[in-house]
């Protein structure tokens, strides 16, 4: 946007292109939105945080948490266009989950550092569970990959084959949300994913003090947390990460009318240990107090907004449809390999039978001529148990020169009792025939 620095006069011929050039209308709405949070920031003197907590939400960030919550409203049949245009805006949730995240990839001066509880946030809105009611481009990726389902479903199947051994040398993780409810509960209060914009502010009375510093502090906190979500997004089926790759965090801190822009990024990565360096620079200073300021403020907040909607969210779709990729590709590795496994140790476990060269499924040709099959059965059999006559003698001579009193019957005595007694059918050539074993 360009500031108009005079306006021709009507009966100019320079007045229709100086129209053409310059949105007159969204620069009276400017000005006039910043001479009244000017107003408002010089007429106080109370030293409380509620007062200033008023005119950011009502006037610096009003038009688009208003805008938020009229989105919120909508309880009848929405087109995908429309769900893709919403966006969050929410104050004083903290961070648990956020705060497990860093301490998990965070840098090690950062793991004793309470959860974030940002004074104001911006970020993504996933689509409810189940919501299928988005006209002809539902089921477009884009808008598939901002539901809370599949968001979801990726963060949990993740977890499931990061246990894997082919996930051993893998660090990186899909964590969507730093709201732990966001995992579990379906209410649109924690349907919120990847904040992209952070605001943390005190009263006048902290200008100067340890609390000012505690200010940058905390927004720095709630960038890291943002920061790793990005991160771990991007990180997809890559085994290193390039700082280009990355995209950073706007926060935007007030102590009194005092005001700061700041960018967050990801400064360096440790390959061995998989744990990000955060930094966050200062990139413009203004004051409540000042019309000009307030108008460069609030063109600074129009382009994060359209940077988010129409610059990050695609990179994030991306992100999401790598990490489909990613998760289904290394399940259909570890299915193939305990399918593997499977087999060798069914393998293994059939070659200790003695049998198992001679199971098979019976053919027709079993069935043909059952009689003459049977018959020539029962001459092997005679024939195999008359080979075996001098054997058991034998072991009859040795159980006479042991002295042993008491004779032990022959089992195949039993078995021809047994067969001859019951006139059921003869085993086939093709199973092993019963044989004792020699005494």
């Amino acid at each position: 946007m360009i500031i108009p620095q005079k306006q021709p006069s009507e009966d100019s011929r320079r007045l229709t292109a100086f129209v053409e050039r310059y949105d007159l209308e969204t620069c009276n709405q400017r000005f006039n939105l910043a001479l009244d949070i000017k107003q408002r920031a010089c007429a106080i003197e109370s030293e409380d945080e509620q007062r200033w907590s008023e005119i950011l939400e009502q006037l610096v960030f009003g038009r688009y948490i208003q805008q938020a919550r009229r989105q919120e409203w909508v309880s009848t049949k929405q087109t995908a266009a429309g769900v893709l245009q919403r966006f969050r805006a929410e104050r004083d949730h903290v961070w648990h989950f956020g705060r497990g995240v860093l301490q998990e990839y965070g840098q090690e001066s950062q793991r004793e550092l309470t959860a974030p509880k940002p004074d104001l946030y911006f970020s993504f809105h996933a689509i409810g569970w189940g919501v299928n009611e988005l006209g002809p481009m539902g089921k477009d990726d884009y808008v598939q990959n901002f539901t809370q389902t599949k968001l979801v479903r990726l963060y949990e199947e993740y977890r499931k084959i990061s246990k894997e051994k082919e996930m051993q040398a893998w660090q990186f993780g899909f964590m969507p949300s730093p709201v732990t409810a966001f995992y579990k509960s379906r209410g649109v209060k924690n349907q919120q994913c990847f904040p992209w914009l952070i605001c943390e502010w005190k009263h006048q009375g902290k200008r100067g003090t340890l609390d000012e510093k505690r200010t940058y502090f905390q927004a720095a906190n709630a960038a890291a947390v943002c920061l790793t979500l990005l991160a771990n997004a991007a990180a997809t089926e890559r085994w290193s990460l390039e700082k280009g790759d990355l995209r950073p965090v706007i926060c935007m801190t007030f102590v009194g009318e005092s005001i700061r822009v700041w960018i967050a990024y990801v400064a360096s990565i440790d390959e061995q240990t998989v744990r990000y360096k955060y930094k966050m620079q200062c990139i413009w200073r203004g004051s409540l107090r000042s019309v000009i300021d307030n108008v460069m403020l609030s063109v600074i907040i129009d382009r994060v907004h359209f940077w988010a909607m129409n610059h990050l969210k695609p990179w994030l779709s991306s992100c999401v449809d790598r990490w489909a990729r990613f998760i289904e590709e290394r399940q259909e590795e570890i299915d193939s390999r305990i399918e593997a496994e499977g087999g060798h140790k069914a393998a293994g476990s059939g070659d200790e039978s003695p049998n198992f060269s001679f199971k098979r499924a019976a053919t027709l040709d079993d069935f043909i001529d059952n009689d003459e099959q049977e018959s020539d059965d029962e001459a092997s059999y005679k024939a195999g148990t008359e080979d075996d006559s001098d054997d058991s003698n034998a072991g009859d001579s040795v159980e006479e020169d042991s002295e042993q009193e008491q004779r032990v019957e022959d089992p195949r005595d039993a078995v021809r009792r047994t067969r001859s007694a019951s006139n059921t059918p003869k085993k086939s050539k093709y199973q092993i025939p019963f044989r004792p074993k020699k005494s």
